[in-house]
C-alpha cells in the first residue's frame, strides 16, 4: 500500500498546478455521482432499503434492529426505518456515515464482482464502515484478510452494480 500511495503522490506531484484543481472537481462530482447512483439491498416488495434494518443501529447499539414505520426516511428512492427518532435524525444529517458499504451487497462476492445481496443479520463494522454477509461463512472468508479483500471490493463493486437491475 506505500508503494501505491507513494507512486500516486509522485504523479500527481509531477504533474503541474492544473491537477489539483481538476482532481477536486472529478472527486466533487464523483462523489455526487455516487450518492445519487448509490445501488442498496432491498425489499423489492417493500421497497424498505436493508429489508427495514435501521442502518444506525448497527454502528451505534452493534446489533440488526428492525426499524419501526413510525419512523421512516425516503432517500435515495427507498424507504429507510430507524429504531427511533434520534437514530433518523443522524441518517438524515449524515447519510454517507451509515450507509453500508457496497450497498449492502456482500463483500467477498463484491471482489469477484458478482452482486450477491448480504443478509442484514451477518454484519460487522469494520474500520467504521457497516458491511453485509451473505452468510456467516462469507464473513469469515472476509476476516481471513479484511484489508485485501475490502479493496478488491472496491476496484470490483462498479462491475457488480452493473449487473444489478436498475
Amino acid at each position: 500500500m506505500a508503494c501505491a500511495r507513494q507512486s500516486r503522490q509522485l504523479a500527481f506531484g509531477t504533474a503541474g498546478p492544473v491537477w489539483p484543481a481538476l482532481l477536486m472537481v472529478l472527486a466533487v462530482l464523483g462523489s455526487a455521482l455516487a450518492a445519487t447512483n448509490e445501488r442498496v439491498v432491498a425489499d423489492r416488495h417493500s421497497g424498505l432499503a436493508l429489508w427495514g434494518y435501521d442502518p444506525v443501529a448497527y454502528h451505534l447499539d452493534r446489533q440488526a434492529r428492525p426499524g419501526s414505520a413510525e419512523f421512516e426516511l425516503d432517500h435515495g428512492g427507498l424507504m429507510w426505518r430507524f429504531v427511533n427518532a434520534g437514530n433518523l435524525a443522524a441518517f438524515k444529517d449524515r447519510p454517507d456515515d451509515y450507509m453500508p458499504a457496497f450497498g449492502g451487497f456482500d463483500p467477498p462476492a463484491v471482489a469477484r464482482k458478482a452482486a450477491v445481496p448480504g443478509n442484514p443479520e451477518v454484519f460487522a463494522i469494520w474500520n467504521g464502515k457497516l458491511l453485509m454477509f451473505h452468510n456467516a461463512a462469507s464473513r469469515e472468508r472476509f476476516f481471513t484478510d479484511p484489508g485485501a479483500i475490502f479493496h478488491a471490493a472496491e476496484l470490483g463493486w462498479e462491475d457488480a452494480a452493473k449487473t444489478l437491475p436498475r
